[in-house]
């Protein structure tokens, strides 16, 4: 039996747990990165670097935001492969327009 975040082995892990996928990394380290650059963007704007604080804001923004939308991303997928698993549905999803054997 396989644990996850030392809970037992389940059909799958809870929506909530979805900060402890791996797949959510690079949205997390996205959110760490801007903070610590608009950290950096605040002492430079105090210090009179204004060419810094604009180059600050647009890269704090852009990490912000970007991590935002990833983690947001994933958790609506995990949150779908719950629903989809509890339903006992297991055959993957498609992306685009569902086919149609009749032509």
């Amino acid at each position: 039996m396989s644990q996850h975040a030392g809970f037992s082995d389940t059909s799958g892990t809870p929506t909530g747990e979805s900060i402890l996928d791996t797949v959510n990394g690079t949205g997390l380290v996205l959110l760490l990165f801007g903070s610590l650059v608009l950290g950096s963007t605040l002492t430079a704007a105090g210090s009179g670097f204004t060419v810094w604080s604009v180059i600050g804001v647009l890269a704090s923004v852009l990490c912000l935001v970007t991590g935002a939308a990833v983690v947001r991303i994933e958790h609506h997928r995990a949150h779908v492969d719950e629903r989809v698993s509890a339903a006992g549905n297991d055959r993957p999803r498609t992306i685009g327009l569902p086919r149609h054997p009749g032509r």
